[in-house]
């Protein structure tokens, strides 16, 4: 999981599905009013899953803001 302003952290590794509880908690750390800039986050994603060692990948992205699309080159990098 990957949290996203104007920079990019990763609060929880590549994993298998963790437990449930450990989802809602860093969920719950997330607060609205910061900037938003989708590409350090999708940055992140594309070189965490570049080495990851699995069949099938997903990046699933929310926002509470609007972005410019200055990501298109990740996600074509991510196919």
């Amino acid at each position: 999981m990957i949290a996203f302003d104007t920079t990019a952290e990763a609060v929880l590794p590549l994993q298998k599905l963790p437990p449930a509880a450990d989802i809602e908690q860093e969920l719950s750390r997330f607060n609205t009013g910061s900037g938003t800039d989708i590409r350090p986050g999708i940055a992140l994603a594309a070189d965490s899953l570049t080495t990851a060692n699995a069949k099938i990948k997903h990046v699933t992205l929310m926002t509470a803001g609007i972005a410019p699309n200055n990501y298109a080159d990740l996600i074509d990098r991510l196919r």
